[in-house]
């Protein structure tokens, strides 16, 4: 069985709850992955924000990650789609990590917007990486378990 690693961002809690998901599916080490400084709660404030770093190349440093990367075969990235893509603190996640020869699979969760640039992002910065998936979820519409097991079995 592969090693897997389910790194994820939340805010709302729904990335969490598909994350927790597909490491019952897969038998995965959970991480969450956070900034040092968490953002603001208000969600205008944050907005603001996160488009600002963007904009200014701000790279907030993350929070001590709490899994090990170092002998995993596969990583799931799960995260919200912000802007269009991975959220910062995933991509921070993804620029510090050693992935040559490993496999990358990305759930985005939306409300609406599917996983527009993500897998495009996510293959510019997991060097070395062979990307083997990718699946949207939009939670609020159910059936997260089912999707997870179909697309998993499917890799």
């Amino acid at each position: 069985m592969k090693k897997a690693v389910i790194a994820y961002f939340t805010r709302s809690g729904k990335s969490r709850q598909v994350a927790q998901e597909l490491a019952r599916i897969t038998g995965g080490e959970l991480c969450q992955v956070e900034n040092r400084e968490a953002y603001p709660e208000d969600y205008r404030s944050l907005v603001a924000l996160v488009m600002d770093e963007e904009k200014r190349g701000v790279k907030r440093p993350l929070a001590p990650l709490g899994a090990d990367f170092s002998a995993l075969d596969r990583l799931y990235i799960v995260s919200p789609n912000w802007f269009g893509t991975i959220v910062p603190p995933i991509k921070r996640l993804l620029e510090g990590l050693d992935l040559n020869g490993k496999e990358v699979a990305l759930v985005i969760t939306h409300g609406g917007s599917g996983c527009a640039k993500a897998p495009d992002d996510v293959r510019k910065l997991a060097l070395g990486a062979r990307f083997v998936g990718q699946l949207a979820l939009n939670v609020d519409e159910g059936g997260v378990a089912g999707k997870l097991e179909n697309w998993t079995a499917s890799l």
